[in-house]
C-alpha cells in the first residue's frame, strides 16, 4: 500500500499574500483620492478666479444734437461735453468703489482723481481722443482700463422722402437733418436753401422743411434740379455742414 502525502500551501503564506494585495489596492486607492482631491482643488480655483476676476464696465454719452429716431450713437465733435462712467462687476455683482482712488486721464494727462470717482465730464476734442482710468489698490492691485472715443464733424442729410430721386409733378417736402451740432434744440441753427444756386426760403418757423411746387405750368419739365442747404451753429459759425441732393423733374 503506497501512501500519498499531499503538500497543502502554507496558510500562513496565503494570509501574507492576501495582506499585501490589499496593501496595494489600499494604496492604489489612496493615490485616485488624493489625485481626485488635487483636481477638484485646483479645478474649483480656477473655476473660481475665472469668476471672480474683476471686470470694467465702461460707459459714455455725447451730449449734442442728433434729430429724433435716430437708433445709433451720439458722436462727439470738437468742443461737445462727454460724460463717462465706469463701474466694476465682480462675481456677477457691481462692487462699491467708494474707498478707492479712481485717477482719469484723458490722452495721457491726468484730468482728474478721487476716491469713488466714478463719473468725469470732459469737452471732446476734434480727434479721436484715450481715456485710460485707473482704479487704485483694489484688493491690493491696480486695475487698469485704456478705450478710445471716437471724434466726428457736423453732417447733414436732406431727406426728400423719395425712393429715388425721380420726382414727377406735383409738391414734395424736403428736410434737413443735422447729426453732432453743439446744440440743445433746432432754434440754434442756421438753415440756407437753395435750388440751381439761386436762395430759396425754408418754412417759418421750421427753417429745416423746404417745400417745393412742381406742379404749376410754369413748373420745368425733363429737367435736374440741384437742392442746397448749409446749416451752421448761430453762436458758432465755423461748426457747419452741407448737403446736395439732385431731382430729376419728369
Amino acid at each position: 500500500m503506497k501512501l500519498q502525502i499531499t503538500n497543502y500551501p502554507d496558510s500562513a503564506g496565503i494570509e501574507d499574500s492576501r495582506l499585501q494585495s490589499n496593501r496595494s489596492k489600499s494604496q492604489i486607492i489612496s493615490r485616485g483620492v488624493l489625485f481626485l482631491i488635487i483636481v477638484l482643488i485646483f479645478g474649483n480655483w480656477s473655476l473660481s478666479e475665472a469668476q471672480t476676476a474683476p471686470e470694467f464696465i465702461i460707459s459714455w454719452r455725447a451730449m449734442n444734437y442728433v434729430p429724433s429716431g435716430y437708433q445709433g450713437k451720439a458722436l462727439p465733435i470738437n468742443s461737445t461735453p462727454i460724460e463717462i462712467g465706469l463701474d466694476i462687476v465682480e462675481s456677477g455683482k457691481i462692487v462699491s468703489l467708494t474707498a478707492n482712488e479712481i485717477r482719469w486721464f484723458f490722452n495721457g494727462d491726468l484730468l482728474r482723481s478721487g476716491n469713488g470717482l466714478k463719473t468725469i465730464r470732459l469737452n471732446s476734442k476734434s480727434a479721436s481722443q484715450q481715456i485710460r482710468v485707473v482704479v487704485a489698490n483694489y484688493k491690493g492691485v491696480n486695475l487698469e482700463k485704456i478705450f478710445i472715443i471716437p471724434a466726428q464733424t457736423p453732417k447733414l442729410v436732406i431727406d426728400t422722402r423719395l425712393p429715388n430721386s425721380n420726382a414727377g409733378l406735383g409738391k414734395y417736402r424736403l428736410e434737413a437733418l443735422p447729426y453732432f451740432f453743439n446744440i440743445f434744440s433746432l432754434q440754434e441753427l442756421k438753415f440756407d436753401w437753395s435750388a440751381n444756386n439761386q436762395p430759396v426760403s425754408g418754412e417759418t418757423g421750421d427753417p429745416q422743411i423746404l417745400d417745393v411746387d412742381f406742379s404749376s405750368e410754369s413748373a420745368p419739365a425733363e429737367t435736374n434740379i440741384r437742392i442746397s442747404a448749409i446749416v451752421s451753429n448761430r453762436f458758432n459759425p465755423v461748426e457747419l455742414s452741407s448737403g446736395a441732393v439732385e431731382l430729376n423733374v419728369r
